[in-house]
């Protein structure tokens, strides 16, 4: 049986305009694609299996460049799937995380997008700018 599962981050920093609202949010490393499904290239999960998915994502912000709440959401083929926020810290940076369980269909284009008002820096990191997917 092939395996469907990938695991993508970002070690650099991403700075957003807040002219880009919303903001493809980039993925260009990868840990592990098993099935060939993921392009770094463009951040985008396209599955080749239909089936029900784990989609997650985690960004780090620079904590001096958020004044207001930020959403970031899964999106599937141009259309939003699910929202997930992040209030500002002070004490350490806003952290904007989360997963949905979708169902997907083959061909489907999966991307992350964030939006924002003002300019932000998404701080790279292994652990804490990642994208991922897997078949359950």
């Amino acid at each position: 049986m092939a395996k469907h599962a990938f695991r993508a981050f970002n070690l650099d920093n991403q700075v957003i305009s807040r002219f880009d609202d919303p903001t493809k949010i980039l993925f260009p490393m990868v840990e592990f694609d098993l099935g060939h499904e993921y392009d770094p290239t463009t951040s985008t999960f396209v599955p080749s299996a239909n089936g029900i998915y784990s989609i997650c994502a985690g960004l780090y912000i620079d904590p001096l460049s958020v004044s207001q709440p930020v959403d970031m959401a899964i999106r599937v083929n141009g259309t939003l799937k699910t929202f997930l926020f992040g209030e500002p810290s002070v004490a350490g940076g806003t952290i904007v995380m989360g997963c949905n369980i979708l169902q997907l269909s083959i061909g489907d284009k999966v991307d992350i997008i964030m939006g924002h008002g003002s300019d932000i820096t998404l701080f790279g990191g292994n652990d804490r700018f990642y994208f991922t997917a897997s078949l359950l």
